[in-house]
């Protein structure tokens, strides 16, 4: 999601949408807060917009350019063996 960010962000010219206006849209839904006040609420906001704008900004320096996403679609074989791993592992 990050690189994808990051790539929207590189485009800030023609979509307006630089990394803290990213940031300020999926924040909210990326780093939830336990706070019930809503003053606590705002105040937190502005350091999970920060955390995000930082990753979103900075992905290339904190992800060394890796990307996260699988080189090949997961097949129905590959996700079964995945999860009789885990079962395995768990039953342990």
């Amino acid at each position: 999601l990050m690189a994808h960010l990051n790539r929207v962000a590189d485009h800030q010219k023609m979509n307006m949408m630089s990394s803290e206006n990213l940031a300020i849209v999926f924040a909210p839904s990326l780093m939830s807060s336990s706070y019930t006040d809503p003053l606590s609420c705002l105040a937190g906001a502005k350091f999970e917009q920060a955390v995000i704008n930082r990753l979103i900004a900075d992905y290339v320096t904190l992800f060394e350019g890796e990307d996260c996403v699988p080189s090949a679609p997961l097949t129905s074989s590959s996700a079964s063996t995945t999860t009789s791993r885990s079962t395995t592992a768990s039953s342990r």
